[in-house]
């Protein structure tokens, strides 16, 4: 069995540090690691995996925006959370579709443009299956008349 992330001890800390807490007394990562002495002044990555290691070993449910960390104290602000989550989830979605659209372009751009016209006329071939690797050592070996 594998020992967990953080100590039990510093969970216990930081749980009862943030138990009275709402929006309105959020507190800031910088803030929590200097009063449960954690020590962590490198952008707070340890901070933020006790935080985490609060929501999914302990299910105390901790919410983050611009000004710090607290519980959710109500129905409410529970679902503005979950929206929130689920905009950010969708954002990032969008992303990784333009990222791939995007690669897929780019990677594209490298197939000989003769190549390329060769595979779209052909019914049965789709870019998509291919990649300019695919193509750039058996167009080099016989001089570029493969397609």
């Amino acid at each position: 069995m594998t020992e967990p992330a953080i100590d039990g001890g510093l969970l216990d800390e930081l749980q009862q540090e943030l138990a009275d807490r709402g929006r309105d007394d959020a507190i800031t990562a910088a803030e929590l690691a200097d009063r449960v002495e954690i020590g962590d002044r490198d952008g707070s990555p340890k901070t933020r995996e006790a935080i985490t290691a609060l929501l999914f070993e302990r299910g105390v449910p901790i919410r983050s925006g611009s000004v710090g960390y607290w519980i959710c104290q109500s129905e409410a602000e529970a679902e503005e959370y979950r929206a929130d989550l689920e905009g950010r989830i969708e954002g990032i979605e969008q992303r990784l579709v333009a990222f791939e659209t995007a690669w897929r372009e780019w990677k594209r751009d490298e197939i000989p443009t003769a190549v390329r016209e060769k595979i779209e006329a052909d019914p049965f071939l789709s870019m998509d299956d291919f990649s300019a690797d695919d193509l750039r050592d058996r167009a080099v070996a016989d001089g570029g008349e493969t397609a």
